[in-house]
């Protein structure tokens, strides 16, 4: 499930930069990515 957030995150970052014209930095990718296996990560342990 990782590489589904990563692949989730670069596309959003991918989109935003095709159609909005924002560029993210490294920094902010990789802080995006983090986010949300956090937040992944936050909603597996509540189901258990």
């Amino acid at each position: 499930m990782d590489t589904l957030i990563v692949i989730w995150v670069l596309w959003i970052q991918q989109n935003d930069a095709v159609f909005n014209r924002v560029f993210w930095t490294k920094e902010q990718v990789y802080h995006q990515i983090w986010l949300q296996l956090v937040d992944y990560g936050r909603n597996v342990w509540f189901r258990m």
